[in-house]
């Protein structure tokens, strides 16, 4: 597995012009900004849930089930932010392990990167 890999390294290195240290390199410097990067996204993401509930709870009703906002901006807010976090709670599973992946591990995720190619 070392071998193929190292092989592999020496290949792409050579495709880019480069040298293998350089390449390793490279990715370890990339593998700290995909984690904050995804360390960001799951921040985003936080705030976005966190201002569904209150989204939902500015909207007023009167006392045949209508709402009082005849303008709907309430109603259009919470529909947007119930919408968008749900999307990104998908993607919220997935960034939490790139960011723990990355900026805990760079090398680790050099390797799963490199992998990847093959």
């Amino acid at each position: 597995m070392e071998q193929e890999l190292t092989q592999l390294l020496r290949e792409l290195a050579a495709q880019l012009g480069t040298t293998t240290e350089y390449l390793w390199a490279v990715l370890i410097k990339q593998a700290l900004l995909e984690g904050l990067k995804s360390f960001v996204f799951v921040a985003v993401t936080v705030g976005v849930l966190l201002s569904i509930k209150p989204a939902w709870g500015r909207l007023k009703w009167d006392d045949y089930g209508e709402l009082e906002d005849k303008q709907n901006s309430s109603l259009t807010w919470a529909i947007v932010a119930s919408v968008a976090g749900l999307f990104m709670s998908i993607g919220l599973i997935f960034a939490i392990q790139t960011a723990i992946d990355a900026l805990m591990n760079p090398e680790y995720w050099a390797l799963k990167e490199i992998l990847y190619l093959i």
